[in-house]
């Protein structure tokens, strides 16, 4: 029932949504009116193809996969986690409830603060919470500190989904910004899917975790590299490339 639900309102509000703020006679965050009257700002746009050829995009690919590693990693253990560390059920159940709980006031409370402090400061912030999370459950026996690394992956995870968009527009422009934010959202669904079950593979092989967490580490703190690696160079870059094309 939910999900029909949720199927049809989603349908109804795609409907009310418009593709260019100049279709409406307004200029898009951070252009003036000006600008938005005069030539499409998708001339300085990049294809999907164009993107493809720079280090930049590839970059940020990278740093998505390690992030969805990661996270979706940790979001599918830690209730296993805690439940072989003598924490019941419903303690477990409530972990992950914290977790979703966190990841709402992280969207709400944190999705504005890649436009004060910019993106990819806003996104290391996410990066280096679950960084903590980590550190925090591989010490964790008692309940109040599961509790605490679920706050900070919900907060990770409502932070960096929010700024996954517009880094990728601020990258790559807006002309391809639909086929170019879904293939970077399929590299990080590739981490995604591969973390899970690694680390379930090492825990079926060693009876702990612990080698799993710190895989993930090390994997955060390339998603952290890769990050402040990303700069607006990727424009000057693809615009070479078309030169070249």
């Amino acid at each position: 029932v939910l999900s029909i639900i949720i199927f049809v309102v989603s349908i109804l509000c795609a409907f009310l949504l418009k593709g260019d703020p100049g279709k409406v006679g307004q200029a898009a965050y951070g252009e003036s009116n000006a600008a938005a009257k005069g030539a499409d700002s998708s001339n300085q746009s990049f294809t999907l193809k164009e993107a493809m050829l720079t280090r930049q995009f590839w970059m940020f690919c990278l740093a998505l996969m390690c992030y969805g590693f990661c996270f979706f990693s940790l979001d599918v253990h830690i209730a296993p986690y805690a439940t072989d560390t003598g924490i019941s059920s419903a303690g477990a159940a409530a972990i992950l409830s914290v977790l979703g709980g966190a990841t709402i006031v992280g969207q709400i409370g944190l999705g504005s603060l890649g436009d004060k402090i910019g993106y990819t400061r806003a996104f290391l912030i996410g990066i280096f919470c679950i960084v903590a999370a980590i550190f925090i459950l591989m010490l964790a026996r008692q309940l109040w500190a599961f509790y605490l690394s679920a706050i900070f992956l919900g907060l990770a995870f409502g932070n960096c989904s929010t700024q996954e968009s517009p880094i990728a527009a601020w990258l790559c422009g807006l002309g391809s910004h639909g086929v170019i934010l879904g293939f970077c959202a399929f590299d990080l669904t590739i981490g995604a899917a591969i973390g899970p079950l690694m680390f379930g593979y090492i825990f079926d092989s060693t009876g702990s975790y612990q080698y799993a967490f710190w895989i993930t580490a090390v994997l955060a703190i390339a998603a952290v590299i890769f990050t402040m690696l990303l700069h607006k160079g990727i424009a000057k870059t693809a615009t070479e490339v078309k030169t070249t094309a």
